[in-house]
């Protein structure tokens, strides 16, 4: 199971490689401390956040910088690890992330909403030498969106067709 670790020079020669399970306790445990500033501890140096609206944040405090952004946006907001399955150095879960938008998204243009949300996201962690390298990860914006009210079901079904689906 821990090939993957082993076939990196580096997280061979540098630590020893860590097991699947010792992999989903460190993911279990960053979700929990994500919004009280912990979060940054686990990470590596050369950590790189992969995001695909926001492109790679490869800095340490990238993640940091909107786990923080996200506890003001949602004073209070809850992780909640749904599935979780980890095979070498590499540890996918799906969570569900909930709480009320008290605080305007300057980056997005959003106003605060007072309104309660939840939204999923699809998220897979690599890890090296104990901690987290890297983070790819893939939300339910639009669902965020429409609980806020931000977009009514109304405007969703006008919108026009970006693509057109193969035939």
């Amino acid at each position: 199971m821990t090939a993957a670790q082993d076939a990196t020079p580096a997280a061979s020669a540098e630590c020893a490689a860590t097991t699947p399970e010792e992999n989903t306790a460190l993911v279990t445990e960053f979700y929990e401390v994500a919004d009280d500033g912990h979060a940054a501890a686990m990470l590596t140096d050369d950590f790189v956040y992969h995001h695909p609206s926001e492109g790679e944040v490869a800095e340490p405090g990238g993640h940091q910088d909107w786990a923080e952004d996200r506890q003001e946006d949602f004073p209070g907001v809850t992780v909640t690890v749904d599935r979780m399955v980890a095979e070498g150095d590499l540890v996918a879960v799906y969570l569900t992330w909930g709480g009320t938008h008290q605080d305007d998204e300057e980056d997005d243009g959003i106003p605060a909403t007072g309104q309660p949300a939840e939204w999923v996201s699809a998220v897979f962690l690599q890890i090296e030498c104990g901690k987290i390298s890297d983070i790819w990860t893939v939300a339910d914006n639009l669902g965020r969106l429409q609980d806020l009210g931000v977009i009514s079901d109304d405007e969703l079904q006008s919108a026009e067709t970006m693509a057109t689906p193969a035939p």
